[in-house]
């Protein structure tokens, strides 16, 4: 197996997110970006001495769905190649599609809980870290909408479409928060 990526240098991911691959792609890169709003908003909450357990368990998590996204990838493109004449073949890229859009489905997840986080680290960190609250709030509203295509780049090949009615819940309560809370920063920033 190769060395997962969050192991490797950035310069080394960026490397393999611009090659001619199909993974890393999109969902993986949007994962990282959620790590690392995450990882601010533990970072403010560690420089205020407050308890970061729930930052740092977001961005370690958040840290799998890197790899876990590009290995979600694996089957929908082996099923992709089977024969068109295959009758299981619809089946099994229905299937293959769903368990590939639960990653991004829980990337989703996870940034509205790391929005949330955010919410309460803008009414309560120090003036000095609103711009770091703020850049993760940006950073993860842009990787809540990578997640809602990523699902939706897989539902739209399924008849189910409980997936997608999920996804586009999260994605209108998530970048409603999102700009809200940014406003707000950028606002208390103008001062």
């Amino acid at each position: 197996m190769a060395e997962p990526f969050v192991q490797r240098q950035l310069r080394d991911y960026a490397a393999d997110l611009a090659s001619s691959s199909f993974a890393p792609g999109g969902g993986s890169a949007a994962a990282l970006c959620a790590a690392l709003a995450a990882a601010l908003a533990e970072m403010t909450l560690r420089i205020g001495g407050d308890e970061a357990a729930e930052a740092e368990s977001l961005r370690l998590r958040l840290l799998t769905l890197v790899d876990e996204d590009s290995a979600a990838f694996a089957p929908v493109a082996k099923t992709w190649k089977l024969p068109k004449d295959n009758p299981r073949r619809p089946a099994l890229l229905e299937q293959a599609h769903a368990e590939a859009a639960q990653c991004p489905l829980e990337l989703m997840e996870l940034c509205l809980r790391t929005l949330t986080l955010c919410e309460r680290l803008e009414r309560t960190c120090r003036e000095l870290l609103l711009a770091d609250v703020g850049s993760a709030v940006a950073l993860c509203r842009g990787a809540l909408c990578a997640a809602a295509l990523n699902v939706r780049t897989n539902t739209c090949y399924m008849k189910d479409s409980s997936l997608n009615e999920k996804a586009a819940a999260l994605l209108r309560q998530g970048t409603a928060l999102a700009d809200g809370l940014y406003a707000r920063v950028y606002t208390r920033l103008e001062k």
